[in-house]
């Protein structure tokens, strides 16, 4: 039985050396490798998703510019090939259709 129990302490010894010494770095080096193409990746697509919103709600915030440049009179509407406000075109329909 002392020669079993002698050939198993060596053997986990050995077993233990060589995870120890030649299985912990390498999977240290391929598991960071993988960590850091992984955050590269989800930080790639985070950023990604947030650019498109933000260009989502840049794209609103400008029709909502427009919409209250057209009501305020600031901008000006095409109607019959005629650029005119917006209550210049209420004020040339409504006389045209002489509701005054």
């Amino acid at each position: 039985m002392e020669v079993a129990k002698g050939f198993t302490d060596v053997l986990y010894t050995t077993m233990v050396l060589i995870f120890n010494e030649i299985f912990v770095p390498v999977m240290m080096e391929i598991l960071t490798l993988f960590y850091e193409k992984t955050m590269f990746i989800l930080s790639h697509s985070v950023s990604l998703i947030a650019y498109f919103g933000l260009i989502v709600v840049c794209k609103i915030l400008d029709s909502l510019e427009a919409m209250i440049g057209i009501f305020a009179g600031t901008e000006n509407v095409i109607v019959d090939n005629r650029p005119m406000t917006f209550m210049e075109m209420v004020f040339s329909r409504m006389q045209s259709a002489r509701v005054f």
